[in-house]
């Protein structure tokens, strides 16, 4: 059965913590500048400059909400795939899978699988290493998307 990569999965686990930490940081120099560690001088703040430290901090949280709850490890074969998260483990086959697509502008790639029932969508990397980014748009050359594409198209043709 082949895998996603794991080490993507506890890298955006990783990264989601830092980014609450910048969150906390980007706030505390908010409540207090004068023991802030991102300030060298205090200075009286304008509001725009307010403004713009709250929308950071509130993209920063929302960013590491979505990596933190969203990511997920895949493992699939011919038949089946099998979706963990932690200690929860989901199993669905191939003709309950809606779509495949790749997110855009998120390197390395990363893929979001859409499902036919009320499931949420699984997001996953499948490798950290073998893909190209160009501009906005990456590739990697794992081959699941092919796969994923002919298995969801196979399952369409015996649905009709």
């Amino acid at each position: 059965m082949k895998s996603s990569s794991h080490f993507a999965y506890y890298s955006y686990k990783l990264l989601a913590l830092v980014f609450v930490f910048l969150a906390l940081a980007c706030l505390h120099s908010l409540v207090l500048p004068k023991q802030s560690i991102l300030e060298i001088a205090s200075i009286d703040r304008t509001l725009g400059e307010i403004l713009l430290v709250l929308g950071v901090s509130v993209v920063l949280v929302l960013l590491a909400k979505f990596m933190f709850f969203r990511i997920r490890v895949i493992s699939y074969n011919d038949e089946k795939i099998e979706i963990r998260s932690g200690s929860e483990n989901d199993t669905v086959s191939w003709q309950d899978v809606r779509s495949v697509s790749r997110v855009v502008a998120v390197v390395p790639p990363l893929y979001r699988m859409a499902f036919k029932d009320d499931r949420k969508p699984a997001h996953f990397v499948m490798s950290m290493s073998p893909y190209v980014q160009v501009g906005i748009w990456s590739w990697d050359f794992t081959g699941f998307y092919k796969f994923a594409q002919e298995k969801i198209g196979e399952s369409e043709d015996r649905s009709c």
